[in-house]
């Protein structure tokens, strides 16, 4: 069996770990002399310290709090409100970057609780919330909690890259079996598989970026509706309104064009 061949046959056996998979990618990649393609797996194998992360790997993050009260009252561990911590923190407590390795990432989703604990520096949102959340106590601990399922996500994620990336190299180059021994050092194979690896990460981004547009853009919407003067009837007909006038296909067609949109819309007045 090719290496290829390797690599295609362990991304599709379920239950298998990715680290091994990756670095047969990493090899291949080395081969092929893919800078773009060895870059992305040595991200996934050794987590992202220095390059961007991709949205896949944003997840969102739920907090739960002690307080502390006089008299020994208070509460332990309960759940604090999402909409709470954005406002008092800022959203980039509840959307966390994930920048550790594939095997950190497989760690917490094989977890055997229902959920996944991040251990994130909490003592900077802990003055945040100081008197906030229950004006009478104070908040003595925090932990930030991710679901498993958004950790298995990520882990898909990179599964279906790995094999979207191998059919396009296929598509692109059929002798890619061959890799280990006649397209070594191949100046047409290597521009081809940089264009590859470049097309499925652009299509990936672009797919990504216009969720995000989308749904920045509904909250945009949503915002200024609730603003709005009208009567609560009135609300609601605008949204009902918005919602049926296709205004997601719009989006979909001019966020590659108008990537300042979001920003200037949030920027206007209520």
């Amino acid at each position: 069996m090719s290496l290829f061949d390797d690599i295609q046959s362990s991304v599709l056996e379920d239950g298998n770990s990715l680290a091994p998979v990756l670095l047969k990618l990493r090899l291949l990649a080395s081969r092929l002399e893919c800078d773009p393609l060895a870059q992305w797996v040595r991200d996934e194998l050794e987590g992202y310290k220095s390059s961007a992360v991709p949205p896949y790997r944003v997840v969102d993050v739920a907090y739960r709090g002690d307080f502390s009260g006089p008299f020994e009252s208070g509460y332990r561990n309960i759940a604090i409100p999402t909409a709470l911590i954005n406002q008092i923190a800022g959203d980039h407590w509840t959307r966390h970057e994930f920048t550790g390795s594939i095997t950190e990432v497989g760690q917490l989703a094989r977890s055997a609780q229902s959920d996944g604990e991040l251990q994130l520096q909490c003592s900077n949102l802990m003055l945040h919330l100081h008197g906030k959340i229950l004006p009478d106590l104070s908040c003595i601990g925090v932990v930030g909690v991710v679901s498993r399922t958004q950790m298995a996500s990520i882990l898909d994620v990179v599964r279906s890259r790995i094999l979207d990336l191998t059919i396009a190299m296929e598509k692109a180059e059929p002798n890619i079996r061959k890799a280990s021994v006649t397209l070594e050092g191949n100046q047409s194979t290597r521009t081809n598989m940089d264009q590859v690896v470049q097309q499925v990460f652009h299509t990936e981004n672009v797919t990504n970026n216009t969720f995000l547009f989308e749904r920045d853009l509904e909250k945009i919407v949503a915002d200024r509706i609730a603003a709005s003067g009208g009567t609560d009837r009135q609300k609601a007909g605008l949204s009902a309104l918005v919602k049926g006038t296709g205004v997601q296909e719009i989006v979909k067609q001019v966020v590659q064009k108008a990537p300042d949109l979001v920003k200037f819309l949030g920027s206007l007045p209520s």
